[in-house]
This record gives C-alpha cells, structure tokens and sequence, in this order.
C-alpha cells in the first residue's frame, strides 16, 4: 500500500466494491480472490445472456440501415477470417467481444447495453479466454457469419433464431470443455 500510495481503508472499499459484483469472494480472517464462477452460475448466466443476446440481435436487425455501423461490422468480419486463417486463436475474444458489443451499439437499445455488459464480467471473460481453441473459434464465427448475414439482410427472426443458437452452442462447449474453471 505504502508503495503505491493508496491507503488499506481505499484497497478495502475497493475489494467490497468488488465483492458486491460478483468479482471477489471475501472470507472472514483470509483475505480476498478471484470468484471462480460454479457450474450453477455459468448455467444461470448463459439462460439470462441467451434471452438479451437474442433480443439484441432482432434489434440489431432492425436498426442496421441506419445504424451506421455497417463499415465496423465487415471490419469484425473480415478480422475473424483472418485469425482463422493465421490460426492465431487466443486472438478471438477480442474479435468476439467487438462482435457482439457492435450488435449492442446497433441495437440502440441503452436499457439492454447496461444488462449486456453486466453478463460479460471480466473474471468471466478471463475464464473462458483459457478454452480458445480452434474448433470452439471455428465454430463461434460460423455463427457470427451467420448472424450477420440474418442482420445485414434486416431479417429480425433468422438474427433471433441463429444467436439463440450462438449462445446455446457456447453454453454447451463451456460445459463439455469447462471443468477446470469451475469450482
């Protein structure tokens, strides 16, 4: 603390702050760390995220033309292919992050931008950047082609049913392939 300049009352506040979140486990006499997420609670999370994702997503469609973002969008696209091609997988969460935040922004829709960001904590994205692997990028992208397309075509039900089934695929890899980030 001395080194930093930031007083112990500060550093508590903050881990309290960061405990309300669901980001710190506090334990009485040992401290605070990192909230590993259970299996329950992924499960949860993944039922709450799949009903905004897909409302998003028919927003998204809906708003397209005049959104703007259109650029943004082949630009995300376009990275993707590339971190195929190259393999370069432990690049993809970037990409998938911008994915689905533009979807967000696009949507216009700041009700649903503040509860989105809320599904995506940061401990939770740590947690899943360690399963990238080339068949779960793969097929996360097939489906965010398929995603867009439904959107560019302003195609609000084919957007709906194609994140649907983005968000049930991903719960079901993090599922199969996630019992070393549970607790």
């Amino acid at each position: 603390t001395g080194r930093l300049g930031v007083g112990r009352g500060s550093i508590r506040e903050a881990l309290r702050r960061r405990s309300a979140g669901g980001l710190v486990d506090m334990t009485h006499n040992r401290g605070a760390s990192v909230h590993r997420m259970s299996r329950a609670e992924v499960r949860a999370l993944y039922e709450v995220r799949e009903v905004l994702e897909v409302l998003t997503a028919r927003l998204a469609a809906a708003h397209f033309e005049v959104s703007g973002k259109q650029a943004e969008f082949e630009d995300v696209m376009a990275s993707g292919e590339a971190i195929l091609a190259q393999g370069a997988y432990d690049e993809y969460p970037a990409i998938n992050a911008r994915f689905h935040a533009l979807l967000v922004e696009v949507s216009d829709n700041p009700v649903l931008s503040r509860l989105v960001e809320q599904l995506h904590t940061p401990i939770f994205r740590y947690q899943l950047r360690r399963l990238m692997s080339r068949k779960i990028v793969e097929a996360s992208h097939d489906d965010h082609r398929t995603i867009f397309s439904a959107i560019r075509n302003g195609d609000a039900d084919r957007a709906g049913r194609a994140m649907e089934d983005h968000v049930r695929r991903s719960a079901r890899l993090i599922n199969d392939l996630g019992n070393d980030i549970f607790s």
